[in-house]
């Protein structure tokens, strides 16, 4: 019932396998449904309600029972449970190839064939630009505009492995576009979807819904792709078997980490490591379950930030995991992205005390990121942690020309998130305000309910770019604290008064901002132990003309964060310009 079809069991008998595997390890079986939440989706899979005793004989009964049914239900005559057990999807690797279909005009007359034609071909354009994927020309398929040829034939005509059909209807306050995404090798709809438009701007219809619609394919068929490479890596059914439930558990992880549910989001991480520790038992010259387990624990790192005292032996272990895939494969650009990864974590979590060795770490995570991208130019998140990376070294040309590469090579679109934003504030710190509202734009039409977009957002009140809206920023605030988990509410309230301030300062209004940024200030050192907020109020100070109060407050932060001092004395931020000649901030930057 999963919406993706490579999302789904691929025949009877894998589903059948997975269920007599279930009911053999825990003596019960689990119906997969939709919940209201992760969690409940989660906490479902991980406790096990037994109404009853059930004997052996019971469970495998009642496993023959559901077999029996599912057969009959889809009309199989007779099956070999063995034979099925070691099926595998199709490994149809045409899935990059793409042909999008001339969309149908089916409005009233034909009012919309323009619309219809322009989306079409502004599709063709922009699916096209992605380099992964191989797009037909508007000239290759043209010939089959209006044609009653199958997907089958156009298939093998095209050779391609993904088509994409398309339809505009009229609607009485504009128009419709419908958009189906098929799999060539199956005959299944991968996904399909619907958007709506205002007819009073027909003119920019083709681009402004072909870049949705893009957006929408391109989220669809990344997991196909990846599914069928890895499938096509393996000649182990239960190897590829445990791989696919460990990625649904990573999956189910992630939203729960997002949601801020960290336990249960910890406990699907470990059942994942658990469950790939079992597909690298299956097949040992596999390199994809030690990779994903180095995955598995930069995730499970990433979740317990806030507890650093785990967060060595975790990085340690992933570390360890990256080693044996690229033992197996030293061109595994996974495996090579995942450790640098790794690395930068440990070096950017300040979990080696070293300097020297801290110092070496980085160089280790820059030297395997740039090894990834090597292999492979497409390796979007190798490129997204480069861009971060190169913040520490100040060099911001670099940094936006790796978010650049990241956000060109991330043809499915898992890391647009961080890419955005990081393009937003890299060209924040070079003053380039037009740049930056363009991806803070961006990224507000693709994550319009996200909490990390609206803080942006709020970094802008503080940059001479229009005129400060006080009122909206007051606003910007409150979204800010809603869309923080409960958990980060106190801290994040702070932090969006001290920005706030910032807007104040830059309509004028000192003592106000004054006001608000004593108000703003924690009332206890755990409630910032990073010391954000001295490093916010610091700058809001130099807009507002408050030196020596800007110092002490620098100083309050480099005394958490004394590598940052460095920093200092090497650039500055645009924000600290004002502040750059002054006696006692030179001071404090030379540490005397």
């Amino acid at each position: 019932l999963e919406k993706v079809p490579a999302d789904r069991y691929p025949t009877i008998g894998d589903f059948a396998a997975a269920l007599a595997g279930v009911v053999a390890t825990t003596g019960t079986w689990t119906r997969r449904t939709s919940t209201k939440t992760a969690q409940i989706r989660a906490t479902r899979r991980h406790v096990a309600v037994i109404p009853e005793p059930m004997s052996r004989g019971r469970k495998l009964a009642m496993v023959a029972g559901i077999a029996a049914a599912v057969v009959l239900g889809t009309g199989v005559a007779a099956w070999s449970y063995q034979s099925l057990t070691a099926a595998r999807p199709s490994t149809d690797s045409r899935v990059r190839e793409i042909a999008v279909m001339y969309f149908n005009d089916e409005s009233v007359g034909g009012a919309l064939r323009d619309v219809a034609d322009g989306l079409t071909e502004s599709l063709i354009e922009k699916l096209g630009a992605v380099s992964v994927l191989n797009v037909r020309s508007r000239d290759g398929v043209r010939p089959f505009r209006g044609s009653p040829a199958s997907d089958d034939s156009v298939g093998k005509a095209l050779g391609v492995g993904t088509i994409v059909h398309g339809s505009v209807e009229s609607r009485t306050a504009g128009g419709r576009v419908r958009v189906r995404m098929i799999d060539v090798a199956s005959g299944d709809v991968i996904d399909r979807a619907t958007f709506e438009f205002d007819s009073a701007s027909t003119l920019a219809v083709a681009d402004s819904v072909a870049g949705k619609v893009a957006i929408f394919l391109r989220e669809r068929i990344g997991p196909m792709i990846t599914l069928r490479e890895r499938r096509n890596a393996t000649k182990s059914a239960d190897a590829w078997l445990l791989v696919r439930r460990a990625e649904r558990l990573s999956k189910d992880a992630d939203s729960l980490v997002i949601a801020g549910a960290t336990a249960p989001a910890l406990l699907a991480l470990s059942e994942a490591d658990s469950v790939l520790a079992g597909a690298e038992i299956a097949d040992k010259a596999w390199a994809t379950p030690p990779a994903l387990r180095a995955l598995v624990a930069l995730t499970k790192a990433q979740a317990l930030r806030r507890e650093p005292e785990q967060l060595p032996a975790i990085v340690d272990s992933g570390v360890a995991h990256a080693d044996r895939a690229l033992a197996l494969d030293l061109r595994n650009a996974d495996a090579l992205e995942y450790r640098g990864k790794l690395r930068w974590f440990r070096f950017s979590q300040r979990l080696v005390t070293d300097a020297a060795e801290n110092e070496r770490g980085l160089a280790d995570a820059e030297a395997d990121l740039l090894k990834a991208v090597e292999i492979n130019p497409d390796q979007a998140g190798a490129w997204d942690e480069l861009s971060a990376l190169y913040y520490r070294k100040a060099d911001l040309n670099a940094v936006i020309n790796a978010a650049n590469q990241a956000y060109r090579a991330d043809a499915y679109l898992r890391s647009a998130r961080t890419i955005l934003s990081r393009l937003f504030l890299a060209s924040y710190n070079q003053e380039l305000w037009t740049e930056a509202m363009k991806w803070l734009n961006e990224f507000k039409r693709r994550f319009p309910n996200d909490r990390l977009g609206v803080e942006d957002r709020l970094y802008m009140y503080r940059a001479k770019y229009g005129k400060v809206d006080v009122d909206s920023a007051w606003i910007y605030l409150e979204q800010y604290v809603a869309l923080t988990p409960e958990a980060g509410r106190p801290l994040a309230r702070k932090k969006g008064e001290m920005h706030v301030a910032g807007a104040l300062a830059n309509a004028g209004l000192a003592d106000s901002a004054r006001r608000v940024l004593l108000r703003a200030r924690p009332t206890s050192a755990a409630l910032d132990p990073r010391r954000e907020l001295s490093a916010i109020e610091a700058a809001v100070r130099v807009m507002l003309g408050d030196k020596d109060i800007a110092v002490e407050r620098l100083k309050d932060y480099l005394a958490v964060n004394p590598e940052h001092r460095q920093g200092f004395s090497s650039r500055t931020g645009w924000w600290w310009r004002d502040l750059q000649d002054y006696p006692a901030f030179k001071a404090l930057i030379a540490g005397r």
